[in-house]
């Protein structure tokens, strides 16, 4: 494939995902807002050591979270790219 077709189609998808995660559905958005009113109602449960630990827990997650979407993401999108691209081949 060319190298200039591949970096334009890859700012395109770039763009394409940048698009959705801001204009998330209502179901994205409220399985996100049930885990964080659980995470607030836990909270307020637990001593300042617990508290602590939950505060990690919730900053691996989120850290999981990311890497897991940006892994699919382009995973994904580079393996529809090439068979868009090389489909006759």
């Amino acid at each position: 494939m060319d190298e200039n077709l591949r970096t334009v189609t890859e700012e395109f998808i770039n763009q394409r995902v940048s698009y959705y995660a801001k204009n998330e559905t209502e179901a994205v958005n409220g399985a996100f807002m049930e885990l964080r009113a659980c995470a607030d109602r836990l909270r307020e449960a637990l001593n300042e050591e617990q508290e602590r630990l939950l505060r990690f827990c919730e900053n691996a997650y989120h850290i999981a979270d990311g890497e897991s979407c940006r892994f699919y993401y382009k995973a994904g999108f580079d393996d529809a790219i090439r068979f868009l691209m090389n489909w006759r081949d």
